[in-house]
């Protein structure tokens, strides 16, 4: 009797750490079969120095776990917080804790959804899915969780939020989420305020970090260079370009000197959709305008200052115009389209030799990310078709067709009265697909639909399918084994 809870719990704690420790090697499959950790443009900033644009809570993640040996510390240190807060979401809020379902759910997540290449990428992205878990985690499942999980979800919380910006508009989808349940025919109870309680926490400590962080790189504010993307967006949408068309007689911007240019711009390139890299947005951040505006520090108070005034004159405008870019962004997430290969001369090469050596550089470019899809004597990155024998085309086509099935089955599930008796499941499935959702239109609306944003959290709907699914099979399996019972 003394013994018993005590080997137990070692054999439940042994389960535990083989089925995270399984689904983290699962999860770096992308990154060992490239043969190096996936990288973008921006890893560049995360790696050596962080830019005006980027986030300094992820470029510090990366300086300590590197150890300017390695990439590799960092991306497996990412793969096994994801894989313990996948575990911890799937025990907690459906009970399914047993090897073999596990298992077999991060099976699927790696064969069928872009989760792995999320995992495997020296990005911040993967980390917005995570917040979203963790959010829901505290809110639905508090009673359920141990003390070290509930402070290390709250941890993680702070850190999404550190790790990028773009993440605490997201995070406040929450406050939509629990409407729609209450609607639903869901009521607070006692664990639940506890639980928002600590997510606020550890919202709080995101932004105060985001706000140190930035303080100490010499911004004022939560975004070191937010007011300047948005001007790019709402001069694709064109309520900047006629508020300034308005106002620069009067009031001379710095931008003003480009007004001409930049309005003429899409009707030279009036192509975007079969050439998405020819949008205006893209042309005033990195194809000159910018720079001679003095760049993301130089630009920012001006930006700030057109951007009020552009909301205060066209805002129905711009909310349609935001709307609509929400729309196209939810069903933009098509994997490995912003996975590209990199010559020797672009910024992500040099930071990778600057920071970690010839040794480590060498491995970098004779991955399948750089070897089979990149002259290394030409300039500009291109787009990745293939790395290695895995066809970005044929699993952005398999993807989208998981997406698609495991949206129609949660449809069926949550209307299941089976599902409605499953309380805690079903509410906190409403939850995670809403920020989902909210993930689309945040990001619609302060930059441009690119696929890598929606890629970084659509995953999360084969998750809840996968796990309703599962669920259903005990369900299923217990009714019979109670029924054998009564018989007998």
């Amino acid at each position: 009797m003394f013994y018993a809870p005590a080997g137990n719990t070692i054999r439940v704690g042994l389960v535990t750490c083989t089925i995270v420790l399984s689904m983290t090697l699962l999860f770096l499959l992308p990154a060992l079969y490239n043969g190096f950790p996936l990288v973008y443009g921006d890893s560049a900033s995360y790696l050596l120095r962080y830019a005006p644009e980027g986030s300094i809570g992820y470029y510090i993640f990366n300086r300590i776990f590197d150890m300017r040996v390695s990439p590799w510390p960092g991306i497996v240190l990412q793969s096994l917080i994801v894989s313990w807060t996948i575990w911890q979401f799937v025990s907690a809020l459906f009970n399914i804790a047993d090897f073999p379902r596990m298992f077999l759910l991060a099976a699927f997540l790696t064969v069928a959804t872009s989760l792995p290449w999320f995992v495997s990428w020296i990005m911040p992205d993967i980390f917005t899915a995570l917040m979203i878990l963790a959010l829901v985690l505290l809110c639905f499942a508090w009673d359920a969780l141990p003390r070290l999980s509930k402070i290390i979800l709250v941890m993680l919380i702070g850190a999404a939020l550190a790790f990028h910006q773009a993440n605490l508009p997201v995070a406040l989808w929450m406050f939509p989420a629990l409407g729609l349940c209450a609607l639903l025919g869901w009521r607070p109870s006692r664990p639940f305020l506890h639980g928002f309680f600590a997510s606020g926490i550890g919202l709080t400590l995101g932004v105060v970090a985001m706000l140190t962080l930035n303080l100490v790189s010499g911004q004022v504010g939560l975004s070191r260079s937010g007011s300047v993307t948005l001007l790019a967006r709402m001069l694709e949408d064109g309520t900047a370009l006629s508020y300034l068309q308005q106002t620069c007689p009067r009031q001379h911007f710095a931008v003003c000197a480009d007004l001409n240019e930049l309005k003429s711009y899409n009707s030279v390139h009036p192509y975007p959709q079969a050439y998405p890299q020819n949008t205006l947005y893209n042309y005033f951040l990195y194809e000159g305008p910018l720079e001679k505006l003095g760049g993301y520090p130089g630009e920012e108070a001006e930006a700030s200052a057109i951007v009020r005034g552009t909301l205060l004159m066209y805002a129905p405008a711009q909310f349609r115009a935001s709307v609509d870019n929400g729309w196209r962004q939810l069903l933009v997430f098509s994997t490995g389209a912003d996975i590209f290969a990199y010559s020797d001369k672009s910024w992500i090469s040099t930071a990778i030799l600057n920071r970690f050596g010839p040794a480590v550089y060498e491995k970098y470019r004779h991955s399948e990310q750089n070897s089979n899809n990149f002259d290394f004597q030409t300039g500009l990155p291109r787009p990745v078709k293939t790395i290695g024998i895995v066809d970005f085309s044929l699993i952005s086509r398999v993807d989208a067709g998981v997406v698609a099935a495991s949206s129609l089955l949660l449809i069926g599930f949550l209307i299941l009265p089976w599902a409605k008796k499953q309380l805690r499941s079903f509410y906190a499935t409403i939850t995670t697909t809403t920020m989902v959702v909210g993930n689309a239109f945040m990001l619609g609306a302060l930059s441009r639909p690119v696929d890598r944003y929606q890629g970084r959290v659509i995953w999360l709907v084969p998750l809840l399918a996968g796990c309703f699914v599962l669920k259903r099979v005990i369900y299923l399996k217990y009714q019979r084994q109670s029924r054998r019972s009564l018989e007998v």
